[in-house]
């Protein structure tokens, strides 16, 4: 897609989707308001809006686009599975939602109740993945006919190569079209007919057709040289690079780039690396640990009690244990053995 245009449908979405926050918002609003009914026009007239909640307003939408953005609800999908979406819109919209607890307990905002943020939420996650379902089903109605389409180059004719290029083509929705391979040696004979030269005809190529993207899969070790002549000359021609992720045949580790300032670098990771995803799962553990505490305070107390009654010693015992990434953490628990039986292990042992 041209960049302007690309600019424009991205602007597009974020106006969308603030829309969508509002209109979530203002849902939760009628849902949660003691009238049940939709205010009138003359009701939107004589509300006063004061300087401080217009502000406040603002900040949180401007929030929400920060948050939409971190959890990649505005990255390029092409090569993506959308069925990823549902779950970073479901997030994004949980991250919302602790936003509001957080102005409710500070500014003591009572509108924001149970009802109004279930409504929030479920309207806002409905919304958008609705509009993203329609705006993704309709660009690929243009692939699929021949609208919208990037002419790719690959550089590499091996099993991986081949396979990159089986994959692009087996969908058509994504609107790829293969050039052609370039090669040297047996893996440039494996291509057949769709071998358009060697690595020295990269940039003449290019010169001579339309080309978007050059997929270099070529292996790694072998060809490193190679690799970063290739990356300097289409970087020189404006030419998008992709690499494939299985540079190191990693069988459970996912990949992800990222940029550091100046610095690029392919992160490979496994479980979840996303810090948003840790920072919601942290907040809450925080708050089912919290109400857990207060709904089962009556029963700890008796477990105390009877700790304290059966022997002598502290009631609580505590351990130095390792946790993520071998960092070290304080354990706390009932101690359910005679005071310092750590200590007398070999002795108890017999």
């Amino acid at each position: 897609m041209h960049r302007l245009r690309r600019s424009v449908l991205l602007q597009g979405l974020m106006a969308f989707d603030t829309l969508a926050v509002v209109a979530a918002f203002a849902l939760g609003m009628y849902v949660s308001s003691a009238e049940g009914r939709w205010p009138t026009f003359g009701d939107f007239l004589s509300v006063r809006i004061r300087l401080g909640n217009f502000l406040l307003t603002l900040a949180f939408l401007a929030a929400c686009r920060g948050i939409f953005e971190q959890c990649g609800l505005y990255r390029s999908r092409r090569l993506g599975r959308q069925r990823e979406l549902r779950g970073q819109i479901s997030k994004a919209f949980s991250l919302a939602v602790l936003l509001l607890l957080v102005l409710r307990l500070l500014f003591r905002i009572e509108a924001f109740g149970l009802g109004f943020l279930a409504t929030f939420w479920l309207a806002g996650v409905s919304v958008v993945a609705a509009g993203r379902v329609g705006l993704y089903r309709g660009l690929e109605a243009l692939r699929r006919r021949g609208r919208n389409v990037r002419h790719v180059v690959i550089v590499g004719a091996g099993p991986r190569g081949r396979r990159y290029a089986e994959e692009l083509e087996s969908r058509a929705e994504l609107g790829y079209r293969v050039a052609g391979f370039l090669d040297e040696g047996p893996a440039g004979a494996a291509a057949g007919a769709r071998l358009r030269g060697g690595f020295e005809d990269l940039v003449p190529l290019l010169r001579a057709e339309p080309v978007d993207e050059v997929v270099v899969a070529l292996p790694l070790r072998t060809y490193y040289s190679e690799i970063a002549k290739i990356v300097a000359q289409c970087e020189q021609l404006g030419v998008v690079v992709r690499l494939p992720g299985d540079l190191f045949a990693a069988r459970l580790a996912q990949t992800e780039s990222e940029q550091y300032e100046e610095l690029s670098v392919v992160t490979l990771f496994t479980g979840r690396g996303s810090a948003l995803s840790l920072a919601a799962k942290r907040a809450a553990d925080v708050a089912l640990a919290a109400a857990a505490i207060v709904l089962l305070a009556p029963l700890l107390a008796l477990i105390a009690i009877a700790i304290r009654l059966d022997s002598p010693g502290p009631v609580m015992f505590r351990q130095l244990r390792a946790g993520r990434n071998g960092r070290r953490f304080r354990m706390r628990k009932f101690r359910t053995m005679g005071a310092g039986a750590e200590t007398r292990q070999a002795e108890l042992e017999h």
